[in-house]
């Protein structure tokens, strides 16, 4: 009986110690977790009472000890909080308060002290409407304003508590501090109203009466103002009216500031700048009827630094590309400079996918500052597009550029000095020979498979007519097309085409026509070099959509035939394009073998960034005897590259995925294996800018960086123009750090942090000593670019 008994003595003692030593050890942290109600936070007017809070312990049962609330901070205008039990208190706010007052209650267990819960308690002050006044609307113009409060326990009720908005304007629904007063005033006169907001507790807070005098003033001057140039004399502008009751008086709007160095004399702007920037400010115009009648509108000024107008002398070659309200657009074309700020003469194609336009006879006006940023006015072409440019000092006549007005126009492209400026055959033969190709666009829905991003990439024998007025040929050629509805070529190789050459309507450019397996294709050719030249699609629009606009580029290649192992050295670039209608952007590296090489690289899908990080894909490739490269690689299902030499270390290259219409340029790669933060060169500062978009959402910009290793971190700093759906900002101050990656020393590759003009980084891969090509790797941004930074 003894033996028994200590046994179940025993048995016992192991049941509670494995008790205890489960409640220790493995317990879940939920296990005695505090609830708290009610939870989350809580908005209370001053004085306002929280009559009953409860808490409880889960699995609190056997020593039911309950909690313990406290109130933090713990001051006078924190408010009296009273435990009632073990679980239960109530609260009372604070009697006034001048401010939103946030405090805690905290329920405590008292037998598991390490577990609590919390609510939070907004206390509120009644609500105070803080608008003092409300602006005039002009007649029959949209018109908005605002009402704004502070205080009061939300949901808040705004009324019309005396008076009657002028017709056509209603106050909008809100539950918040601030009221939107809208629409278009449709009857001029003057109207009178008081505002109440009122607070879920009944507190109330009425301001006026306001006054909206609805009068026909208007301003007749529009934004944005002539453009400045730092310690030059402004042209001036005398701000005009109309409407209303004249003489008419011109102020600052309050709140804001002029450009330092301008005065505004009865409304007459005038001085000498002083400072280079993009500014903004308010300029309020006053009737002389009674009651007066007064509008503000807000105008833009970019002051720009001191100019070089012969930074931009002579002719030269330019391609964009970007979106407008009706779709994709292109444009291509020559102009040539006095070196004075005039455009004299100059040909270009624009095309969307309605239709092409050839300008002839354009002229214009340009700006150029010191620093090789400016900008180029069309003044005969439709719209009188502006463009905002940077161009290299240092003499190689190379420039970035992007669509810089009100036009509703966005984009990027490139700009050339010609050391050819005339495109011509016969006696005097521009192009002649081997030539790659390649380039992007867009098909139309009257494209033979519909709407969609396309590119392409291929090469063709130039043989030029032997006269003016004859015909030559293109072929033998062929190319890789990526167009909606299409079939990778694959292994097979690319498809064969052949087209005519014939000189164009004046020297400016010659014309391309090519009988292609997805369509007939016409292009003009505008020259940059003998042996480099824009190409832009004019195919002939038929019931007002034109099938194909794209935009393309050739160089003369060398080494046909290709044979053998025909990548001889290493190369670095960009490709851009979309996958599914996703922005698609790539920066990456080749390192040849024998008949294989070596791809790194960094990609981003729509703000998805992926790559080998450092790991290459080892590839093996075919080649046809014409330069085709065909890699069978898909890399992160969106890239299945295509290449098409132009040399042994350069070549064009696209995406043959299906629905991944992809584009870039390899160059050769200077110094694998040697590469520093002191790679590239420092003086002058390299031009940069954004390559193609793929979507109208994506950023724009062009400006110029230096990139400083000697110093530790090594820094990045510029300056940009840059052009977004909401706004084109001027001079933006570029400052950021740059960095190798842990493999960089031997691909080139890196990466950028800027802080200025907004958090960013980028991934980048060196070329050569002057240039680098970068992709946004942004956490967030779903609008990805490739940046191409240098010549």
């Amino acid at each position: 009986m003894k033996s028994r008994a200590r046994i179940s003595c025993l048995l016992a003692f192991i049941i509670v110690a494995l008790i205890q030593f489960s409640a220790c050890s493995g317990t879940p942290s939920t296990f005695n977790q505090v609830t708290i109600s009610p939870k989350g936070t809580m908005f209370l007017g001053q004085g306002g009472t929280i009559p009953l809070i409860t808490a409880s312990v889960l699995n609190d049962t056997k020593l039911n000890g309950g909690v313990t609330f406290t109130l933090s901070p713990v001051a006078v205008t924190s408010g009296t909080l009273t435990q009632l039990s073990s679980t239960t208190a109530s609260f009372v706010a604070p009697g006034a308060v001048t401010a939103e007052t946030t405090v805690t209650i905290t329920a405590t267990s008292v037998d598991f002290p390490k577990q609590s819960a919390r609510l939070t308690v907004m206390i509120e002050p009644p609500p105070m409407i803080t608008t003092t006044s409300l602006p005039d609307a002009t007649l029959n113009a949209a018109y908005s304003a605002t009402v704004t409060a502070t205080g009061g326990v939300p949901p808040l009720k705004w009324t019309l508590s005396s008076g009657t908005l002028p017709k056509g304007l209603a106050l909008g629904s809100s539950t918040t501090d601030t009221v939107n007063i809208t629409g278009k005033a449709t009857v001029a006169g003057v109207s009178t109203v008081t505002v109440t907001v009122t607070d879920a507790t009944g507190a109330s807070s009425t301001a006026g009466p306001f006054q909206i005098v609805v009068s026909s003033l208007a301003f007749t001057t529009t934004s944005p103002l002539p453009a400045g140039t730092v310690n030059a004399q402004y042209v001036g502008v005398q701000f005009a009216a109309t409407g209303g009751t004249s003489p008419y008086t011109f102020a600052l709007a309050a709140g804001s500031s002029l450009p330092p160095g301008l005065t505004l004399n009865a409304g007459d702007l005038t001085g000498i700048p002083t400072t280079l920037g993009n500014y903004s400010f308010g300029i309020s115009v006053t009737d002389s009827e009674n009651p007066a009648a007064v509008i503000t509108n807000t105008f833009t000024l970019v002051v720009n630094p001191v100019q070089d107008l012969t930074l931009l002398n002579g002719s030269f070659a330019f391609s964009f590309s970007g979106f407008s309200a009706g779709g994709y657009v292109a444009a291509a074309g020559a102009f040539t400079t006095d070196g004075n700020g005039n455009i004299k003469s100059g040909d270009a194609d624009f095309t969307t996918l309605q239709a092409n336009k050839l300008y002839t006879n354009m002229t214009g006006t340009y700006t150029a500052g010191v620093d090789g940023r400016g900008t180029i006015t069309f003044t005969n072409v439709a719209g009188s597009p502006t463009f905002a440019f940077a161009i290299d000092t240092g003499g190689s006549g190379h420039g970035r550029l992007v669509e810089f007005d009100s036009t509703g126009t966005r984009g990027s492209g490139r700009l050339e000095q010609q050391s050819v400026s005339t495109c011509v055959v016969g006696t005097t033969t521009t192009y002649q020979g081997n030539f790659a190709f390649g380039g992007a666009g867009f098909t139309s829905s009257a494209g033979p498979s519909g709407s969609g991003p396309m590119a392409f990439a291929g090469e063709f024998t130039a043989i030029a007519p032997t006269a003016p007025t004859t015909v030559g040929s293109l072929g033998p050629a062929e190319m890789d097309a990526n167009v909606p509805g299409s079939v990778p070529l694959g292994s097979a190789g690319g498809s064969s085409f052949s087209g005519t050459y014939q000189s164009g309507t004046d020297s400016t450019h010659c014309t391309f026509q090519l009988s292609t397996s997805i369509s007939d294709l016409d292009y003009d050719v505008y020259p940059i070099s003998a042996s480099d030249a824009f190409l832009i699609e004019t195919d002939t629009a038929t019931s007002g959509a034109t099938p194909y606009v794209s935009l393309a580029e050739m160089k003369l290649q060398f080494g046909q035939p290709f044979l053998g192992a025909v990548i001889a050295a290493p190369m670095a670039g960009g490709v851009s394009g979309s996958v599914l209608s996703v922005p698609y952007v790539s920066v990456l590296q080749i390192a040849p073998e024998a008949i294989n090489f070596n791809l790194v690289l960094t990609d981003n899908t729509g703000g998805t960034v992926s790559g080998t990080q450092g790991t290459p894909f080892s590839v093996t490739y075919t080649s046809d005897q014409y330069g085709r490269v065909y890699t069978g690689l898909v890399v992160n299902n969106a890239f299945e590259p295509v290449l098409y030499m132009i040399d042994s270390d350069d070549a064009f290259v696209m995406g043959q995925l299906g629905g991944a219409p992809i584009f870039g340029e390899l160059d050769a790669q200077s110094q694998p294996g040697t590469f520093t933060t002191k790679f590239l060169f420092q003086t002058p500062p390299l031009v940069e800018g954004t390559s193609a978009p793929a979507v109208s959402a994506d950023r724009d910009f062009s400006g110029y960086l230096t990139f400083d290793g000697d110093v530790t971190p090594a820094t990045v700093t510029g300056t940009q123009d840059e052009s977004t759906s909401a706004a084109n900002t001027s001079a933006e101050t570029v400052t950021g750090t740059y960095v190798l990656s842990s493999t960089g020393a031997t691909d080139g590759s890196g990466t950028v942090t800027l802080t200025s003009p907004a958090a960013f980084t980028g991934a980048f891969y060196y070329v050569t000593p002057t240039k680098m090509v970068m992709i946004t790797t942004t956490t967030g941004d779903a609008n990805p670019v490739l940046v191409i930074i240098g010549h």
